[in-house]
């Protein structure tokens, strides 16, 4: 039997919407507009990164390994968030550098120390760009940083990790779990519902 040029079609369509997380994150954004505040953590080893765009009026929105979002920031978190921009003026200039081990570091945070390699996160504000907050050098940085996290988690916003998936042939077990050890198959009850035959 052949396919139909239809159903052809419609596999190819299925298979140019199906793209990696990590290809759509990697895509160049448009550009922000003049007026926002933008959080940006690129993607790095296996963390897919994430992006957000804050108005002056609060509204947000933002783009994760999980698709795209939008929200209204508390006014007391985009004040606090403005005002530390404002204080750590110009941003340019702020020391920012690879991380340093947690002894050498007096601004680096106990959620910090915990990751040996914190995925980059910069802020740009006013035609200006913050260095990798990631690890905080003076109290400028780390109440920038400790901003980001406030309002990503508000926004339930998440650098997640890529999955990588490894198949292993013809489907049999890897070679580290014998076959033997494999669940059986389920069975299926011969009744189904009230014994009369329905599933």
């Amino acid at each position: 039997m052949r396919p139909s040029l239809l159903s052809l079609a419609s596999l190819l369509g299925m298979l140019a919407v199906a793209q990696p997380l990590a290809a759509a994150m990697t895509t160049p954004a448009a550009a922000p507009p003049v007026n926002s505040i933008v959080i940006a953590s690129a993607p790095s080893g296996d963390l897919l990164g994430y992006r957000i765009i804050i108005m002056p009026d609060g509204s947000a929105a933002s783009e994760d390994g999980a698709g795209k979002g939008q929200s209204n920031l508390q006014p007391a978190v985009l004040k606090t968030f403005v005002t530390d921009l404002e204080a750590a003026m110009p941003l340019t200039q702020l020391p920012g550098g690879p991380c340093k081990p947690a002894a050498q570091s007096s601004a680096v945070t106990p959620a910090q120390t915990t990751a040996a390699n914190p995925n980059p996160v910069t802020i740009s504000y006013r035609a200006q760009t913050t260095p990798d907050l990631s690890c905080a050098r003076d109290a400028r940085e780390a109440a920038l940083f400790g901003d980001v996290q406030t309002i990503a988690h508000s926004m339930y916003v998440t650098n997640y990790r890529s999955r990588h998936f490894t198949f292993h042939g013809n489907g049999a077990a890897p070679a580290s779990i014998p076959a033997a050890t494999a669940p059986p198959a389920p069975s299926m009850p011969s009744g189904g519902y009230g014994g009369g035959g329905y599933m």
